[in-house]
């Protein structure tokens, strides 16, 4: 986390919750103000003393059938599509790279001063076109 200005206000995202709030409770700490989004679990909507917590998915699309937003929208909803976001945190198991062309078209990615991406290349088709599974590497 290069040049995070802990202790003074920051604006963090952070797509792929589960159940580990660890990252974001500490940068609560420091007094960032952080927005949480994960579909697949149930949490209230507030957390700690500035995380806010939605159940919505970043997708490319608005899916009816999982709830999730285009990054671009999700920013916009929260007033921030101009705003400096000083950190964005995406692990959202398997679906980082085909959202990247999106956020890189939707110019989502303009303001943003870190990104910090888990990649599951396990799960991922390879170049020979067949699906990883877990833990064979």
């Amino acid at each position: 986390m290069d040049n995070l200005p802990l202790g003074k206000p920051c604006l963090m995202y952070s797509f792929g919750i589960a159940n580990d709030w660890a990252f974001e409770d500490f940068m609560d700490y420091w007094g960032c103000e952080i927005h949480a989004y994960d579909p697949t679990v149930d949490f209230p909507a507030k957390r700690g003393d500035q995380i806010s917590f939605y159940k919505l998915g970043l997708g490319t699309v608005t899916e009816p059938t999982m709830p999730s937003d285009t990054l671009a929208n999700i920013f916009q909803m929260n007033g921030h599509s101009n705003a400096t976001i000083d950190y964005l945190k995406i692990d959202i198991e398997g679906h980082e790279l085909p959202g990247f062309p999106n956020w890189l078209e939707t110019n989502a990615l303009d303001n943003v001063n870190q990104l910090a991406l888990e990649l599951h290349l396990n799960i991922m088709t390879d170049s020979r076109g067949r699906q990883g599974t877990q833990g064979s590497r």
